[in-house]
């Protein structure tokens, strides 16, 4: 029942009503004046007392400046020459907050004011002229809850991290067992406190609701209520379902007496003498929102609703219980059950076995025989072979001509019966259903339908998600795959803020539980891998001793070249693989290519290449060290671009060419502790000069392996061999056959063969 409530400000009114009525009968009893002269000179005095109240509704009005603005940690004071009203409200963005001061200029520079203290990061004032408004913009540097103290012409807003309010009030009322509604507060739960804000001045005029003669008490109150001193402050705002029934629990330091009264889908309680020191809670179905704003001599808070529905209002010791009637599809998704529970019709069932009993004979083979027969004994002969409970549906019937099955399990037999009669199973635990497949389809669907009414009538909340390995744009993606975010409402959805790597999410709790399941399974730091690279050249009758050994035979018919075990000692040839013949050069019938991959152990590489460094058999080209995500690329490149002219219709153009040693590597880690690596390496050095510029010599080598954590991989069969002829001697007398060996000198040197040999030692890094 809908409880109707007098505004203090009406009941004062109807009061001075009564009063006048009562002065002008005493007037015209105690005198013998005409009762006409009374009421005139009554008139007078009323007259007189209006006009002294216009001058302080004026008086009231007057518009304060605002002085000056303080911010210290998480706090911050603004300060006015005069007392001032104040609304606080939360926009859409869960990183601000506005506060807006009506009837107050701004004393103070226009713009932006910066704050290096904790919970604020900036705020930004403005004014508006007609009618006078000074509104502060926010920033906040994280979503948290802003409980305000007004005292005298000073406003302070007290900015809560309600994540850390949480564990020191669960620390605190450990032993009070609270609600778990009263404890689940979270730091995005405020985004909506006080949404779709627009004024504190509720009760216009043309609106004020319509109060009874009569007086009543202003609530009903507990016939065993003690006696508390007037509540000073708000300290707790709750809210909660309670089967068919929202309540609202406003709690005080003492007793609360609001007056309450409805507008258009709205109800309002006002609070005398208070202050609210509390976070409002988030909104629930059917209300719409729930905010608040501060007066002179009271709190109003504003429960907006979704339709006009029926409340009641009590008052029980320090509290105020707004209590709202849930409507007809709030309650059906409250009691929404599985259409298996619904079932209403009478089914056959069997005795009752232990769960260890069901199943207990699925391998075993039986043979059955069954003529004209109907099939719920032959359901029930199944239920005790397999030690299953069997539950079977009234619609179930027909009857067996002729079955004859050899060697069979009774689940296999279960089965053929089932699909000759169209019916289907359900299993649950030990219970097994047998009912016809319409049931089954007709029970799927509304299953679907109740789960969809469900999700329907549950709140839509927000929570921001930070991202700190991966990138929100990853997280995202994973998320709309899993289609966990339903795409059909568009008041649910993922929003990235790419600036802040953070993941916005609206949608029902539970979806929400869901990712941040995902998300702390994804959002992981990834290992990384050290790759140490040592770059070195040799004379291939040396390489040997660094564990590759070269072989092979090389002939006109079929040249070979061997590929070896892997050794520092040197080792014997697993693999000799035929080529093809290079040309028919006389001094060159054959050509051989090689290419050796194998590991070796870093002290003794490191031990063998100091040894040939030091013996000038050997130079080292390079020693890089670079570090990398896991199965991410990376590149060590030396060397110079050479300039290249081309030309064409367009002219002369001037190109560079990379005639570097470049090694690219990407590693991939295993369960097992291994790494593969995909290398790529390229030598590419200036070649001969050409009509058309200098030739480039590439040697590149691109392979993959598999080496165990701390191993060097060995890369090597890039090599070049350089052989050069000269002839000296004298002049024409040179030239003589036979003799001008007299007079001449003949030099060869080579073939000197030079390789590049790369060794690659992967280390995996687990943290940076």
């Amino acid at each position: 029942m809908r409880q109707k409530l007098k505004t203090s400000r009406l009941g004062r009114l109807s009061e001075a009503r009564k009063q006048k009525h009562r002065n002008i009968r005493k007037c015209a009893a105690a005198s013998s004046l005409p009762s006409v002269i009374c009421a005139f000179l009554l008139a007078a005095l009323i007259l007189a007392s209006g006009c002294a109240t216009t001058a302080s509704v004026q008086e009231e009005r007057q518009i304060a400046t605002l002085t000056a603005i303080d911010i210290t940690d998480n706090t911050l004071n603004i300060n006015a020459d005069k007392p001032f009203k104040y609304t606080i409200y939360k926009p859409s963005d869960p990183y601000k907050a506005i506060v807006e001061l009506p009837d107050v200029k701004l004393g103070i520079a226009a713009g932006k004011i910066k704050s290096e203290k904790a919970g604020i990061t900036e705020i930004v004032p403005s004014q508006t002229d007609a009618p006078p408004l000074t509104k502060l913009e926010i920033l906040l540097s994280s979503p948290a809850g802003i409980v305000p103290a007004y005292k005298g012409t000073l406003l302070t807003l007290n900015i809560i991290n309600l994540e850390e309010e949480l564990k020191a009030k669960t620390t605190e009322k450990a032993a009070e067992t609270p609600k778990a509604e009263e404890t689940k507060i979270a730091a995005e739960k405020i985004d909506d406190a006080f949404k779709e804000a627009k004024t504190v001045e509720i009760a216009k005029p043309e609106e004020k609701p319509k109060t009874a003669e009569k007086e009543e008490p202003a609530l009903p109150k507990a016939a065993a209520q003690k006696e508390l001193p007037p509540a000073t402050s708000i300290v707790k705002v709750n809210i909660e379902k309670e089967q068919d029934v929202l309540k609202l629990t406003i709690k005080g330091n003492g007793s609360l007496t609001p007056n309450v009264f409805e507008l258009d889908n709205r109800t309002v309680l006002d609070m005398p003498n208070v202050t609210l020191d509390a976070p409002l809670p988030k909104a629930q179905s059917p209300l719409k929102g729930i905010r608040a704003g501060k007066y002179k001599d009271k709190t109003r808070i504003v429960l907006d609703l979704k339709e006009k529905m029926s409340f009641t209002v009590t008052s029980i010791e320090d509290s105020v219980i707004v209590s709202f009637q849930l409507p007809e599809k709030e309650k059906y998704a409250a009691k929404a059950e599985k259409p298996a529970s619904m079932e209403t019709k009478t089914e056959t069932a069997m005795p009752e076995k232990p769960a260890d009993d069901c199943n207990k004979n699925k391998e075993q083979k039986y043979n059955y025989k069954f003529q004209d027969t109907d099939i719920v004994p032959i359901f029930k002969l199944l239920a005790n072979i397999s030690g299953c409970n069997f539950v079977i549906d009234p619609a179930v019937k027909g009857r067996i001509t002729l079955l004859e099955l050899k060697d069979v399990s009774w689940e296999q037999t279960l089965d053929i019966i089932l699909q000759t009669y169209g019916l289907g199973k359900s299993m649950k635990g030990n219970v097994l259903r047998i009912a016809p497949t319409a049931t089954f389809t007709k029970m799927a669907e509304e299953e679907a339908k109740a789960k969809a009414v469900e999700e329907k009538a549950e709140d839509i909340v927000q929570e921001i998600i930070r991202i700190n390995y991966a990138t929100a744009s990853e997280i995202s993606k994973a998320i709309t795959d899993a289609k966990i975010v339903s795409k059909e409402s568009k008041d649910r959805g993922i929003t990235m803020d790419t600036r802040m790597n953070t993941l916005i999410i609206k949608d029902t709790q539970k979806n929400i539980n869901k990712i941040k399941e995902l998300v702390k399974i994804m959002d992981v730091a990834k290992a990384q891998v050290m790759i140490e690279a040592k770059i070195v050249e040799v004379g291939s009758n040396y390489s040997e001793s660094l564990g590759i050994r070269w072989g092979g035979n090389l002939g006109t018919a079929k040249p070979r070249v061997g590929f070896g075990d892997i050794d520092i000692a040197g080792g014997t040839f697993s693999v000799n693989t035929p080529i093809v013949t290079a040309g028919a050069s006389t001094t060159n019938p054959g050509g051989v290519l090689g290419l050796s991959l194998g590991s070796a152990n870093t002290i003794k590489v490191d031990l063998s290449l100091s040894a040939l460094e030091s013996v000038g058999k050997s130079k080292r080209l390079s020693n890089p060290k670079i570090m990398t995500m896991d199965n991410e690329a990376a590149t060590i490149q030396q060397g110079v671009s050479i300039p290249v002219q081309t030309v064409s219709a367009e002219g002369t153009k001037t190109e560079y060419v990379n005639a570097t040693l470049s090694l690219g590597v990407t590693p991939k880690i295993t369960p097992d502790g291994y790494v593969q690596l995909k290398i790529n390496a390229t030598n590419n050095a200036l070649g001969i000069l050409t009509p058309q510029g200098y030739a480039i010599e590439t040697k590149s080598v691109n392979t993959q392996a598999l080496v165990k954590n701390g191993d060097t991989l060995v890369v090597g069969g890039i090599y070049t061999t350089n052989t050069s002829e000269g002839e000296t001697g004298i002049p024409l007398l040179g030239r003589i056959p036979l003799l001008g060996w007299l007079f001449k000198t003949k030099t060869q040197t080579g073939p000197n063969v030079t390789e590049l040999l790369i060794f690659i030692t992967p280390t995996i890094v687990t943290k940076p």
